[in-house]
């Protein structure tokens, strides 16, 4: 009894472990840096996209949420930033883009 008790607690652990490494992503673009995903365990806490263009002169975040709630940023040489409450156990959404 006391070995299936541990494999059930190693299970949940492997699945939460998993779970919680997958929230955010880091992409290294051919002419920018792009960090996006949520915040909290199981997609909860934000859902949120940061982006800096190296090649371009204006950089944009935005993100939406599970429940259609959009922010976004603009920023001219420097790290667009959006974040908004994400829900956990629903799929939110981040995006990107630049310009000149």
């Amino acid at each position: 009894m006391k070995a299936k008790r541990i494999l059930a607690i190693s299970a949940l652990a492997a699945v939460a472990l998993s779970a919680t490494t997958a929230l955010a992503q880091l992409d290294i673009l051919d002419h920018g840096l792009w960090s996006h995903g949520t915040t909290g365990l199981f997609g909860g806490g934000k859902v949120y996209s940061q982006y800096q263009d190296w090649s371009y002169n204006w950089s944009y975040a935005s993100v939406k949420n599970a429940k259609g709630k959009k922010a976004s940023d603009t920023k001219y040489n420097d790290t667009a930033k959006a974040s908004i409450k994400a829900y956990a156990g629903r799929t939110d959404y981040a995006y990107y883009n630049f310009w000149n």
